[in-house]
């Protein structure tokens, strides 16, 4: 025994006592708290429902126009990818015919510098021609002159 008098089971009981109303009165705390929390928030939501339940007249006028206008904008996204896998094709067919232009033209250039390539050995061989007659024609002509003047001098 202790100096009080009172005994050590009693002074047990008491403290596991005490113990259990303290943690009572947190739990009770506790729930209380999350009661109010709850009752504020369903306060809230229901003030919030007030609120919306002014707007959803409104709204509901809104839904056919807006059903209208996702109507038009759905054909013109129809037309515009239309559009695109059209202009996609032409895209594809013309750069199909501008690989066969691209060749012609490149085989015309060819052609064209094979002719002007031989039409320059031709003028290069119509000179030398021209030179060579030329040339003979200036023998000619001075042996002409030689002999005129090779004749009048025997006169």
């Amino acid at each position: 025994m202790s100096d009080s008098g009172t005994p050590g089971w009693l002074k047990g009981l008491i403290i596991v006592f005490a113990i259990a109303s303290a943690a009572t009165f947190g739990l009770y705390l506790y729930r209380h708290s999350e009661d109010a929390a709850l009752l504020e928030q369903y306060r809230l939501l229901k003030k919030d429902r007030d609120e919306l339940r002014v707007y959803a007249p409104r709204l509901e006028a809104m839904i056919a126009p807006l059903d209208q206008q996702l109507v038009t904008r759905r054909t013109k996204i129809a037309s515009v990818a239309e559009l695109e896998s059209q202009t996609m094709q032409d895209v594809s067919r013309l750069v199909g015919e501008s690989a066969v232009h691209t060749q012609a033209i490149t085989k015309a250039m060819q052609d064209e510098a094979k002719k002007y390539k031989q039409v320059s050995e031709d003028a290069k061989n119509r000179r030398l021609e021209l030179k060579q007659e030329e040339d003979r024609a200036l023998g000619i002509t001075i042996l002409d002159q030689s002999q005129f003047s090779y004749l009048n001098d025997k006169r």
